[in-house]
């Protein structure tokens, strides 16, 4: 059974929701790796006590040989270990909660930690809808009310024309550099989401499934988007991976690897500047015409 789905388990997560375009890509993969949910002993051997009596009978109701999934000694031995530690479980529920109890037909009984809540809950509530009476001084009252009170509206004589010329730089650089929609159908969807790397986790997988390029950080190879002196720095702090100064240079690299699968790809970008997380575009000469894709990462990574 393991070799028959090894295959799928590479490429599909448990989880995902199949309607969003961010969870799911054109070919029907998921766009983000699987990570399964680690499960203690100590819950599973807590669901398995909370249904073993209602399935020990329902394997002994059956007498086809094909619904026995369990062994039945087996587990009539653990159904009696959980009725033996099922009063020790009872005492230490009731000293823990006292008051309360927990049986069929019993109705809810609150603790007294609840009930306290719920009261406290009630004379906030009650402060809050009626405040106290607080003294205030009325001159600073009327100071504050003249401060924020609005002026009067300030029109211009001539009101066909702008009070003031339009700042152009803005409306230039704008109008330069809209994005066609169409262009974003031919960029992946990884690439327009920002690098994450989890606490802990000490090396970097390129999300594209046909690129095997990673950044381990126990072994870091010389990047040439980083100095001779940048390079030894993040040599010399490669597990303070949290600090700020490491994040930054660990952005540059991947964010190049990303550049890098858009120049394979056709796009053609802007002048890259990094300053503070950020890539900014450079003069409108720089940009070539025959490919209007522009590709500016302005969300801060989760490193």
């Amino acid at each position: 059974m393991k070799e028959k789905y090894a295959e799928d388990a590479d490429h599909h997560r448990w989880f995902y929701d199949t309607d969003l375009d961010s969870d799911v890509d054109e070919d029907g993969n998921t766009t983000l790796p699987r990570r399964i949910r680690t499960v203690s002993r100590s819950e599973v051997y807590g669901i398995m006590a909370t249904h073993c009596e209602w399935y020990l009978a329902q394997q002994l109701a059956t007498s086809d040989i094909r619904h026995m999934y369990v062994n039945l000694k087996l587990w009539y031995a653990f159904c009696r270990e959980v009725k033996a530690a099922k009063p020790l479980k009872e005492a230490h529920d009731k000293k823990r909660n006292p008051g309360r109890k927990w049986a069929w037909g019993t109705p809810y009984q609150p603790g007294k930690k609840s009930e306290e809540r719920k009261k406290s809950k009630k004379k906030k509530k009650a402060d809050y809808i009626f405040p106290r009476d607080v003294e205030d001084n009325d001159e600073e009252q009327v100071d504050d009310e003249e401060a924020d009170a609005p002026g009067r509206p300030e029109y211009d004589d001539d009101l066909s024309g702008f009070s003031s010329a339009p700042d152009s730089d803005s409306d230039e650089s704008d109008s330069n550099f809209d994005m066609n929609p169409e262009n974003f159908r031919h960029v992946p969807r990884w690439m327009l989401t920002p690098p994450v790397r989890y606490p802990g986790q000490l090396s970097w997988s390129c999300p594209d499934r046909q690129c095997g390029y990673s950044v381990d950080l126990r072994n870091m190879p010389k990047s040439p988007v980083l100095s001779d002196a940048e390079y030894q720095f993040l040599q010399g702090h490669l597990f303070s991976a949290e600090q700020e100064e490491v994040q930054k240079l660990l952005f540059r690299i991947i964010s190049e690897h990303y550049f890098e699968h858009g120049r394979r790809l056709g796009f053609v970008f802007a002048d890259k500047a990094w300053e503070e997380w950020d890539s900014t575009v450079g003069d409108e000469d720089d940009v070539q015409d025959e490919m209007e894709v522009e590709v500016v990462i302005k969300n801060e990574p989760n490193f």
